[in-house]
């Protein structure tokens, strides 16, 4: 069953063109004479015609006939250039300080024509979760083949999880025009455990003819197995190659990950054996890139670094087109250069460095030497309810900041990977108020903020900044207000700034502002372009990283110290987590405001 709307089948009419076409007894719109094609059917690199009308291909062959007056030609000659079908990215977060807009318009550029997306940030965010249905139907508009999936939960402990993750909603959604799956179950623990809701969405998924995406970071070889036999179809948290031969043996696909967050590809492929890939069970992801990783391409710079690693360039290819597009049961339209498939076409230099010069979607030429070639589409994101974010007009007090000593030690979280913290009970000094105090210049104070200041859950932090002030966010995953830093007052003032902004990044150091980073798409996502936004953030990933910031993605690393499945300690709504223990060790603190 196809399900994505602009991927639909031809009709008897088209067919009956296409079949005239194929014949030479119609004329084609668009001809490349002698073009270099890489043919993913059959492992070849050949030089041949391709005729294209409307939006298919219609004929790939010697022949000529179907060249009329009218025709279009493009002459290959002796270019090396070569022919690939269009690219696709089979597990994508469209909500990295980009919007998911600007996204879609930046990877179709880059040669990306087919895309499955998530759709947390739409459903967590929106303040008009009925407006849903339409929303997704405003992306229809865009030059690129869009496939959404349905969460069953938030990622964050507290987060209104019966209201808006309802099995009711979760069955309404699934059956929405373009889902195409489940999206990556984060909270395993609960589909192992048997949670009706979980089973049941599944069930209906699987029913439907839907994928259902795991995340199965860290489970041992019988919960994966486990985690198959319920349902899932596939896994993108492979990080060592056998970790990714006990996902094959599970009967699940394969997502290989090359990620501004983890950049785990060239590791998965070296002890990778042949026998394995010929499973044809593998697909190329960047797993929600963010906006620095865009300045050396899309899925083109995943097929570059597979190259690299030694991965043959047509298996690497495969696992960007024909491979996805099985597994979505979307083969018969796209994923191939044959009669029949629509024409989104990649033409590149060449496949070893795979830079997209011409690309092609539905046979209108959308993107040359990178640049877009369509109007960039401007959504209303307010009538979604996804516009400047609504917090508490009331001031903001510095004591909130700062954790109230209840125990002789406290939770020290040590930031230890992107997104990975260990913690330790320690001994903390005391005010005379009765506040903890950091011990040295290594720490920093936490504080999770509710947007209506109802609540705080208070924390230190260590092993993440020398010498910040404050940095605030309202881009987290439990879609609250978070600050970081060694002043508590500065830490009020860069959050009043968040608020004031409706939602976005402030940082305060050296006794004065330093950034300032808009984020009025929800709080979470910006209205700039990709190109723009790769500039602010790359500058501020360098900024930071000169601040004592150790690690690749400052983005993630402020977004997940909410995730409350990630190892080990998290700031969730309930209050500080230990997802390893599965335990709440600090409360929030309700605030009287």
């Amino acid at each position: 069953m196809i399900r994505i709307r602009s991927l639909q089948p031809p009709n008897a009419e088209q067919l009956s063109t296409l079949l005239r076409i194929a014949s030479g007894r119609a004329m084609a719109d668009l001809f490349f004479e002698k073009v270099l094609i890489a043919d993913v059917y059959t492992g070849e690199v050949r030089r041949t015609n391709v005729a294209i009308w409307g939006p298919f291909i219609g004929y790939v062959g010697p022949s000529k006939d179907m060249v009329g007056r009218d025709t279009e030609v493009i002459p290959m000659g002796d270019s090396e250039w070569v022919l690939t079908p269009g690219w696709i990215e089979p597990h994508a977060h469209p909500f990295v300080g980009y919007n998911a807009v600007r996204f879609f318009e930046k990877i179709a550029s880059l040669g990306t024509t087919t895309v499955i997306a998530d759709t947390l940030f739409f459903v967590q965010a929106t303040q008009k979760p009925e407006t849903f249905p339409e929303l997704l139907e405003k992306f229809t508009s865009l030059p690129i083949n869009i496939g959404w999936g349905i969460r069953l939960g938030s990622q964050s402990l507290g987060f209104q999880e019966e209201e808006i993750f309802s099995p009711e909603r979760i069955l309404q959604a699934l059956r929405l025009p373009d889902v195409v799956q489940i999206a990556e179950i984060t909270n395993w623990p609960r589909l192992l455990n048997d949670d009706p809701k979980y089973v049941h969405s599944i069930s209906a998924a699987r029913e439907a003819g839907l994928r259902v995406d795991g995340h199965n970071a860290g489970l041992s070889l019988e919960k994966l197995q486990a985690a198959a036999a319920v349902g899932e179809t596939a896994c993108h948290e492979a990080i060592r190659s056998q970790e990714v031969l006990e996902r094959l043996r599970a009967g699940l696909w394969v997502m290989l990950r090359q990620s501004s967050l983890r950049k785990d590809l060239p590791a998965l492929l070296e002890d990778l054996p042949e026998t394995a890939l010929a499973s044809g069970r593998f697909m190329l992801t960047t797993d929600g890139a963010a906006p620095y990783y865009l300045q050396d391409g899309f899925i083109n710079q995943a097929l570059r670094v597979a190259v690299s690693s030694g991965l043959q360039p047509m298996t690497a290819l495969r696992m960007a087109t024909l491979w996805p597009a099985t597994y979505y049961h979307l083969d018969d339209m796209v994923g191939g250069i044959a009669p029949g498939k629509y024409a989104d076409l990649v033409l590149i230099d060449n496949l070893t460095n795979f830079n997209p010069q011409i690309v092609w979607y539905h046979g209108k030429k959308i993107a040359e030497d990178k640049q877009a070639l369509f109007p960039s589409y401007d959504l209303d994101w307010d009538r979604f309810g996804l516009g400047r974010i609504s917090c508490s007009e009331s001031p903001i007090d510095a004591e909130w900041m700062v954790p109230i000593c209840t125990n002789p030690s406290f939770p020290v979280v040590d930031l230890v990977g992107t997104v990975i913290t260990r913690a330790s009970d320690e001994v903390l000094p005391c005010d005379g108020a009765g506040h903890v105090q950091l011990p040295d210049d290594s720490t920093d104070y936490v504080a999770l903020l509710d947007r209506q200041h109802r609540w705080v859950v208070n924390g230190v932090l260590q092993g993440m900044f020398k010498d910040i002030e404050a940095l605030a966010t309202s881009a987290t995953i439990a879609m609250h207000l978070l600050a970081i830093g060694r002043s508590p007052h500065r830490m009020a003032d860069a959050l009043q700034r968040v608020q004031q902004m409706g939602g976005g990044i402030v940082v305060i150091a050296e006794g004065r502002l330093q950034w300032e980073i808009p984020l009025p798409v929800g709080g979470i996502c910006s209205e700039e372009s990709v190109d723009n936004l790769v500039y602010i953030f790359t500058n501020f990933q360098r900024w930071i990283q000169q601040k004592g910031y150790r690690f690749d993605d400052i983005l993630y690393t402020l977004e997940f110290l909410t995730f409350d499945t990630l190892p080990s300690v998290k700031w969730t709504p309930l209050g500080l987590w230990d997802a390893k223990g599965k335990t709440l060790i600090y409360p929030a603190r309700l605030l009287s405001t």
